[in-house]
């Protein structure tokens, strides 16, 4: 007949197997390739977000 170990051993396998397909796809598609042109954006958009601080700033009250 069927042994309860076999099917559990199976089943351990494919699970293995799936984490060792899922953890490349995953680290492949994770990862972010900046080259000197793309650098500069995120300084823009800090300085974006710093000029906005300070005019927010820079406002008076409104009593």
């Amino acid at each position: 007949m069927v042994d309860p170990d076999a099917q559990l051993y199976t089943i351990e396998g494919i699970f293995a197997g799936l984490i060792m397909l899922l953890t490349p796809y995953i680290i492949v598609n994770s990862t972010s390739i900046y080259t000197p042109g793309d650098t500069h954006i995120s300084d823009m958009q800090l300085e974006v977000i710093g000029s906005d601080a300070l005019t927010m700033l820079n406002t008076a009250p409104n009593n």
